[in-house]
């Protein structure tokens, strides 16, 4: 069976999204499935096992819980005529997410959140192109999601400088 996948990382993207990939799974007559995105770690946590306090590992751990809860109320909320499923992944180059987008099941993928590190958008996006799924930023309704994401050969031009 066809799925839109629903990908959520911050609990105030849920109302805006999540009605957004309940209409997608209607439309197509797919299941919806709802993947938490634990929050980014940033380089301050390295130092959290200075603090004897907690580990990096701790700290990784817990955002993947809050994801996996984060999933879970998200999944509570789908009205009760879609059939829904939801999961936790590790990170968005999470090998099994990837595949998932690959696997050619996926019709659309709804990004709650945005991915805030380049080469993460760049493998969400070449995976969900090979697997056929559309990705749809509801969060950016003025931008394809296209331009929001980047594609992965086209040349930006800043300021009168180009890169490469």
């Amino acid at each position: 069976m066809r799925r839109v996948v629903l990908v959520l990382q911050q609990p105030e993207h849920l109302g805006e999204v999540l009605g957004e990939a309940c209409a997608i799974a209607r439309s197509e007559r797919c299941r919806l499935t709802i993947v938490g995105m634990p929050q980014e770690v940033t380089f301050v946590y390295v130092w959290a096992a200075l603090s004897g306090v907690t580990t990096l590992q701790c700290v990784q751990n817990d955002a993947v819980t809050e994801a996996a809860e984060l999933a879970r109320h998200a999944a509570s909320e789908v009205p009760s005529d879609l059939a829904v499923e939801h999961h936790a992944a590790t990170g968005w180059r999470c090998s099994c997410f990837l595949d998932a987008l690959r696997s050619g099941n996926c019709q659309a993928v709804v990004l709650g959140a945005m991915p805030a590190r380049r080469r993460d958008r760049r493998a969400v996006t070449i995976a969900a192109s090979e697997g056929g799924a559309r990705v749809v930023c509801p969060g950016e309704p003025d931008r394809a999601a296209e331009a929001v994401l980047g594609s992965g050969g086209r040349r930006r031009v800043w300021a009168g400088w180009s890169a490469s």
